[in-house]
């Protein structure tokens, strides 16, 4: 609930839904630990209080290095390696860190493995071009957007038409190239 209350810029809320949780975790698996502590450090990140979120990251990580138990809930079990790494890179990108965002991103759609789920592969990749904007480099963008769109139409979302939305401003200022211009037409075509 947290992650969606931040969708919808509900940032104190969703901090007391994440404290919330945290507070009631205390018999919950590690792997539970760990993903609600990320969900943390993503409230703490929206909300530019980027120590807090450091020590919820740490907490997160130290929490995943004792997973996985038998004992885990079937729906955390989701919360792989791969989905850590995606979500470590969503914080580093709330708090506007694109090189720590771009290194976790990476890890987390890395070839071969990676994160399989066709929405959140798309909302990952999504977030990565926008990364690589920032960080300049338009060419790799350009590829992650390219592998996103069948995801995007496969499995569209409100969610990431609205994450589109925000890649597609920072393409704004390249439009000029025909590569982004290209681009920028068919991930608007994309959009819910």
């Amino acid at each position: 609930m947290s992650l969606q209350l931040l969708d919808f810029d509900q940032r104190r809320e969703a901090l007391d839904v994440a404290d919330s949780a945290m507070s009631s975790s205390r018999a919950a698996t590690p792997r539970t630990v760990a993903m609600l502590s990320v969900r943390k450090a993503r409230t703490h990140a929206a909300l530019g209080e980027t120590r807090e979120c450091t020590d919820a990251l740490r907490r997160a990580e130290a929490a995943l290095d004792r997973a996985p138990s038998n004992d885990d809930p079937s729906w955390v079990r989701y919360f792989d390696e791969a989905e850590f790494s995606a979500q470590v890179g969503m914080t580093y990108f709330e708090l506007g860190a694109a090189k720590e965002a771009d290194s976790w991103f990476s890890r987390a759609l890395q070839s071969g493995g990676g994160v399989t789920r066709q929405r959140d592969r798309a909302t990952y990749l999504i977030r990565h071009a926008a990364v690589k904007v920032d960080l300049g480099e338009l060419e790799h963008a350009h590829a992650l957007c390219q592998e996103a769109l069948p995801f995007l139409e496969e499995a569209p979302s409100a969610r990431n038409g609205y994450r589109i939305g925000e890649l597609r401003a920072r393409l704004k200022p390249h439009v000029s190239r025909p590569e982004i211009r290209t681009l920028d037409t068919r991930l608007a075509a994309s959009v819910v």
